[in-house]
């Protein structure tokens, strides 16, 4: 059985570790700090791996996927290793969870394996990606993955020197987070909380691993949840923040999934959140987390014709989310000569109301000659600039 080699500049692995420069360290414990809930509890740690695991078309590729996109808008680096799908698939999805062209240029690497990385071929190539520096790498299709490699998915000798190879080689070279997306066995009862194969699946995974199962489903203009069930631990930072057991699983967090617009919105509520409100979350507070995400993502203060711009939906329908966002406290407006600039004072999240941050008066008039410059816009919108949002790729 070919292994990969090990970099001339890494020290010999059965060499003892100084305890005395262990114990006098100061590095904190490991602590999640991507793929962040709605409550700001984070699921993914850093320098480790871990497993999205699910029935097909449930949702597991796409929630790695929108995290992918959240970080390239942030100015993260991203490597996404696609056993599955292709180049121009993953291209639409970012785009429709929000990421740029230039955020996709400057921050993705895609890489479409079909070939043993240890070949001379392909060593080279493989090794240079092992010298990146990523914030995460998503390694999606385990099965055709391990199979380039020679492995089976069912034998454990096979699973664990794939894992010590490919996915805990990238985590330890780069620093990375990375996260696997499995499948599931067809049996429901038998599955529990592991992927599809042999058991060292899990064992081997450094961090967390989660079975996605469909609450209700998702697609292109409809609005679905998925629920995600936390069934390893191994840092231990997660479970604490979960939710209802089901045998050895916990309630990590509740997805909705809304489709129905240009760009596709998905929330990450901390667990149980949903059943406490006994409702969905509705079309308006959705449009209200676009335009909040949208204002505090931008580096200037926004007019109401900028924030349409930039927010997919019908134009009255975003302007009134706009004002309710106002009126809440969550953005502050400004009167700069005759137009009115809009800026971040919290993000909203489904189930708010008043934020406490409200100011006593949101509408201020500022000295026109010292206000930030900005296109005037008109006060009201027509018949005619209201139109439908067209629909995105889930």
């Amino acid at each position: 059985m070919t292994t990969l080699p090990v970099a001339v500049d890494q020290p010999p692995s059965w060499r003892p570790v100084d305890m005395a420069a262990v114990l006098a360290s100061t590095e904190p414990l490991v602590v999640p700090t991507l793929f962040p809930r709605d409550d700001g509890v984070f699921l993914i740690y850093p320098g480790l791996v871990h497993s999205f695991h699910g029935e097909s078309e449930s949702g597991k590729s796409l929630l790695l996927q929108w995290e992918c996109a959240r970080l390239l808008r942030s100015g993260a680096k991203v490597l996404y290793l696609d056993f599955e799908s292709d180049a121009h698939s993953l291209r639409d999805r970012l785009l429709v969870l929000g990421a740029t062209p230039s955020q996709i240029l400057d921050g993705f690497t895609y890489v479409r394996p079909d070939a043993d990385p240890r070949s001379e071929g392909e060593r080279a190539a493989f090794e240079a990606l092992c010298r990146g520096c990523y914030n995460l790498i998503v390694i999606d299709g385990v099965t055709d993955a391990l199979g380039i490699y020679g492995y089976s998915t069912k034998d454990n000798d096979e699973v664990s020197a794939w894992m010590r190879d490919l996915p805990r080689r990238l985590a330890a070279s780069t620093g990375a987070a990375v996260a696997l997306v499995d499948h599931v066995t067809k049996d429901v009862e038998g599955r529990g909380r592991h992927a599809i194969g042999a058991q060292a699946k899990m064992a081997s995974l450094t961090g967390a691993a989660f079975l996605v199962e469909v609450k209700d489903p998702i697609g292109i203009g409809m609005v679905g949840a998925l629920e995600l069930w936390i069934g390893k631990d191994r840092p231990g930072q997660i479970r604490q923040h979960c939710g209802r057991t089901r045998g050895r699983m916990q309630l990590a967090a509740t997805v909705q999934v809304d489709g129905r617009g240009v760009t596709t919105t998905i929330l990450v509520l901390a667990s149980g959140r949903r059943e406490d409100q006994d409702r969905p979350v509705s079309a308006m507070e959705t449009l209200k987390v676009r335009v909040s995400r949208a204002v505090e993502e931008s580096a200037e203060p926004l007019t109401k014709t900028a924030i349409k711009n930039r927010v997919a939906g019908r134009t009255q329908e975003v302007l009134t989310a706009v004002d309710e966002l106002v009126a809440s406290g969550h953005l502050t407006r400004v009167q700069a000569g005759s137009a009115q600039l809009h800026s971040s004072r919290h993000p909203f999240q489904p189930g708010d109301a008043n934020c406490d941050l409200k100011l006593a008066d949101q509408l201020v008039t500022v000295n026109p000659a010292v206000a930030i410059v900005a296109t005037p816009e008109p006060e009201t919108v027509t018949e005619a600039e209201t139109g439908s949002a067209g629909s995105g790729s889930l």
